[in-house]
């Protein structure tokens, strides 16, 4: 998934064993806020399968601030079971009353096995919200769904570090091999590799020798196997 949702496996893929559902498939859609914008994010979603569910068919929701503390009478938004997510106009509400969540019952089954997802979908009302869609009655089995929301501030990426020096070291290295050169890229795996274990310059370019990447600088030849960058060695001259 996308965002840092803890996603239960089971919401992947359809499953039936020995007859009984394990197994659904629901997705989200992100809420995509602005920088500095109020939003909800859907930070759990749990699939509750026709052992767990024990008869129960429900979809229960939690709120949450941003210290983790439940926003008692949050209201929340849940799609009506003959909607299909995202075309959808009609929505009921209720709200996180004290310390029991928020909670509907699943009436509407669906054939998971030829319908992608079921027609439930639920949000948070009051911004922008993650839509945890896909909820239903698979064959009209008993199950059950937990969706648990946090309140967020949307921050901006941190910006790019620049270095005032790599211009410097751009046409270093670039003047190096003309005009047929490997180009400087200061986060090049080799370039940091040489960097962080002071190998000082590049003598060669990189060049690739029977599966292998190798390169080399003033204090040895840096080599990794092809595709294994995160495993880098070094031969002495």
């Amino acid at each position: 998934m996308a965002t840092t949702v803890q996603w239960d496996p089971d919401l992947n893929a359809v499953r039936v064993e020995n007859g009984l559902v394990m197994g659904v498939k629901c997705g989200v859609q992100l809420a995509n806020p602005d920088p500095g914008e109020i939003y909800f994010q859907l930070i759990s979603a749990t699939f509750i399968d026709e052992v767990e569910a024990s008869g129960q068919h429900n979809v229960y929701v939690d709120a949450l601030d941003e210290n983790g503390h439940r926003l008692n009478g949050q209201i929340v938004e849940h799609g009506w079971p003959w909607e299909r997510y995202p075309q959808y106009d009609d929505m009921v509400t209720d709200t996180v009353f004290g310390d029991h969540l928020a909670q509907w019952g699943l009436y509407a089954g669906y054939a998971a096995n030829t319908v992608p997802y079921g027609p439930y979908w639920v949000q948070v009302r009051g911004a922008k919200s993650d839509v945890f869609y896909g909820m239903g009655l698979p064959w009209n089995r008993h199950v059950s769904y937990v969706a648990v929301f946090q309140r967020k501030l949307a921050t901006a990426p941190p910006p790019p570090i620049t270095d005032p020096l790599e211009g410097i070291r751009n046409a270093a290295w670039n003047a190096l091999f003309p005009p047929d050169g490997v180009n400087y890229n200061p986060n090049a795996a080799f370039a940091a590799y040489a960097r962080s274990h002071n190998l000082g310059v590049p003598t060669t370019q990189e060049i690739d020798y029977k599966g292998f990447r190798f390169q080399g600088y003033a204090g040895g030849i840096v080599y990794a196997k092809i595709g294994e960058w995160n495993k880098i060695l070094t031969l002495p001259w």
